[in-house]
């Protein structure tokens, strides 16, 4: 079926849609800012959950997404053109849409995921430009066959190539993970059962570094937030020769 009314269906159809895409957009951002900065700090380990956490939240949105359109999809169209021929249409090409919402929904969130860490080439190249350029020649090819005639052949060509999409991403950015050394020794720990959350500290062993440096005093130490605090704890310690406590101002009278 050709004419404006394929036309109008999909431009409709394509705001109905958005209440997936944009909600996957604010959350690719969330992503990209939680990756740059365990990134960053070299916590592979919190990359590593955060991604995965990323992914059920992914999941959630799409299941959301998918059930939306198809057992709202005519309700949801009808409020925005109410013909019947174009309601038909519509619900067709919503129910389309829903095979590919739970990966399109992968794709930008493992897109902020790439792009936290700086590799902006595999998002651009796979959500881009390949699978986008690719809908063309799979229009042309599911139009000539019982999909639907050249709308519903337009329409499964968007739909497939966001599935793809969201596979191709996905399986790029699990293997950088397991190709990093550091990840597939948390992989083992994991496996091991190892808890990455209960952290053994030790004063003089620094098995987790960090930009602050640890002090260690063995004679005394004297540690406050206010230069004026510590001046008065260094001369108490130098007159006593140990620090405990002791009131630095006069008692209240009573």
């Amino acid at each position: 079926m050709g004419g404006p009314l394929p036309i109008a269906v999909q431009q409709v159809g394509s705001q109905i849609e958005s209440i997936s895409w944009l909600t996957a957009g604010g959350f690719q951002s969330a992503m990209s800012a939680f990756m740059g900065q365990n990134f960053g700090a070299n916590r592979w380990d919190r990359v590593y959950r955060g991604y995965f956490i990323g992914l059920a939240i992914a999941a959630v949105i799409g299941a959301v997404a998918t059930a939306v359109l198809v057992f709202g999809a005519e309700p949801l169209f009808a409020l925005f053109i109410p013909e019947a021929e174009a309601v038909a249409q519509g619900v067709i090409y919503l129910r389309i849409l829903s095979v590919s919402q739970l990966w399109m929904a992968i794709e930008i969130v493992t897109a902020g995921a790439f792009i936290g860490q700086g590799q902006t080439s595999p998002p651009a190249v796979i959500g881009g430009v390949v699978f986008n350029v690719l809908r063309i020649p799979g229009a042309l090819l599911l139009s000539r066959t019982s999909l639907g005639g050249l709308s519903g052949g337009v329409w499964w060509a968007i739909s497939i190539s966001s599935v793809l999409k969201g596979l191709v991403l996905a399986a790029w950015y699990l293997r950088s993970l397991r190709s990093n050394p550091k990840v597939m020794s948390l992989r083992s720990q994991f496996a091991r059962g190892v808890s990455l959350i209960k952290l053994n500290f030790h004063d003089l062993h620094r098995a987790y570094p960090t930009f602050r440096y640890p002090g260690y005093g063995r004679k005394g130490m004297v540690a406050t937030s206010h230069p004026l605090a510590a001046g008065a704890g260094v001369g108490h310690a130098k007159k006593k020769g140990a620090a405990r406590w002791t009131r630095l101002w006069p008692r209240r009278p009573a």
